[in-house]
């Protein structure tokens, strides 16, 4: 390799390593859990936790009646990880389960390229007539202008990137949903969970910008050089 090929390829690591993605660190946070449980006529709940994010939250509910109907909600929230099931089984009466698990997350967002990582799983199972559902809903702003917004249902796993011109206060927000409803002889169960993450990547330092636009100059000259015998 020669020597113009390698100051190049120096130049090019040294501005790919200015430039790298680390997790956003929220400024505030809010979490909240809540669980319901409803069969026949015994009921449960509601019961919910609320926090900063800096424990996690736990609600459960159960309920069974007399005549054998059952019903269960459960949400878990741990900063950007959200759980929540819910279970309804239904022999003469009516039965029914929800719970929700929720993230709020605001951040100050510098200019360059923003990251949303998300990976949602959604399990249903249903007998006869009963119904279950997992409901995921993402937003994701900056000085109020929504970058993304979206409801999701199924398995989902995406990486989308937003490049960011000035920055601003940015605000993400998850609420997941696990429902459940059964009337007499039938089934449904519910289970939904989220992993997300926020990443941001800067622009290039200005000294770095400097040192390549340096190089590429002086590897110009030595190019235009005229070689001597």
């Amino acid at each position: 390799m020669s020597a113009s090929h390698t100051l190049l390829a120096a130049l090019g690591l040294a501005f790919a390593a200015s430039a790298h993605a680390v997790p956003i660190v929220f400024d505030s946070i809010s979490s909240s859990s809540f669980a319901q449980a409803d069969a026949g006529d015994a009921s449960d709940g509601p019961f919910s936790e609320t926090g900063d994010g800096s424990l996690p939250l736990v609600s459960s509910a159960a309920a069974s009646s007399a005549e054998g109907d059952s019903a269960s909600a459960n949400a878990f929230a741990e900063s950007l990880f959200l759980t929540t099931s819910s279970e309804a089984s239904a022999l003469l009466g009516n039965a029914s389960g929800n719970a929700v698990s929720t993230f709020t997350g605001s951040f100050n967002a510098l200019p360059g390229r923003l990251t949303l990582s998300l990976d949602f799983d959604a399990f249903i199972d249903q007998l006869a007539t009963g119904f279950g559902s997992n409901a995921l809903a993402v937003t994701l702003e900056i000085d109020g202008i929504t970058l993304y917004s979206d409801l999701l249902s199924a398995n989902t796993a995406f990486d989308h990137s937003f490049l960011l011109a000035n920055g601003g206060m940015g605000l993400l927000d998850l609420t997941l949903v696990s429902t459940t409803l059964a009337a007499p002889g039938d089934y449904a169960f519910s289970l939904g969970s989220v992993n997300a993450a926020l990443d941001a990547t800067s622009v290039p330092e200005p000294g770095g910008m400097a040192l390549l636009a340096a190089g590429l100059l002086g590897l110009a000259w030595a190019r235009r050089k005229p070689v001597r015998a």
